[in-house]
Order: C-alpha cells, then structure tokens, then sequence
C-alpha cells in the first residue's frame, strides 16, 4: 500500500499538475492571468468523483488532448484516490500555485536539456540527404 498522506499526496498533484500546466497553450487565453484561469479549471475539475476523471475534465476545460505526467505519480494518486480528491477539494488554489511555481522549475530544466537535443536533432537531419525540395537533385 502506497503511503497516503496528505502530505505526500499533496507533492505528487503538484508534480502531476505542474505536467499539466506546462502542456497549456497559454498564448490562446489572452486577456486572462494564467494562474486565475487554471485555478478555474481546476476548480471545475474537483467535483469529479476520481483522480482519473478530475484529470480527463481538466484536460479537457484546458483544451488538452492528452495528459503526459509522470505515470507512477497518477498511480499513487489513484491508489490513494479518497485523500486525493479531498486534497484537491480542500486546497484547489494552493495546489494550482504550487503547480505553476513547479512548473516554471520543470520548464526551466527542460530548457536547459533541450538544445543539446536539438543540436542532435539538427546534425542527423543534416545528414540526410536526396528528400523532396532539397535543392540538391540535378
């Protein structure tokens, strides 16, 4: 049995919606504060009757196709899914702070991977040679 304090349960929505969060096309909510329109959806999400169905809803008000988070930190939730769902009922807008401040920490992370991925990404493609449009083709 996975430990199921509030504590620790509270760490692991954070993590899960901090994936959320950054899967958001915030340029599309304009006129609005980030945070104010999460804390909404979340808001809206809570009344749901499981983690699973809380996530899908969010997902959806967010207009997110699917949720990539951390597969062990959804299960955790759903095992421990009664304090779970009290968590976020009782602490919607601190999870949703939480979350963002989480998520600029996340995002800050990726950046620092993802040019040494894209610098990897550039060589191979550059490699390839003979495609449509290439220009090289006599």
């Amino acid at each position: 049995m996975a430990n199921c304090s509030e504590g620790f349960v509270e760490e692991k929505w954070v993590n899960v919606l901090a994936h959320v969060w950054n899967q958001v096309r915030w340029r599309r909510m304009r006129g609005r504060r980030y945070l104010d329109v999460f804390e909404h959806r979340l808001e809206y999400s809570k009344y749901e009757l499981d983690v699973a169905s809380a996530l899908q809803r969010l997902a959806n008000s967010l207009s997110i196709q699917g949720v990539y988070a951390p597969i062990e930190d959804i299960e955790v939730l759903r095992v421990c899914n009664d304090m779970a769902m009290d968590v976020l009922r009782r602490w919607t807008k601190l999870l949703a702070l939480k979350a963002s401040i989480k998520a600029r920490e996340l995002r800050g992370v990726q950046e620092e991977v993802k040019p040494q991925t894209t610098d990897i990404n550039v060589e191979s493609v550059s490699g390839i040679g003979g495609g449509e449009g290439g220009g090289d083709s006599a």
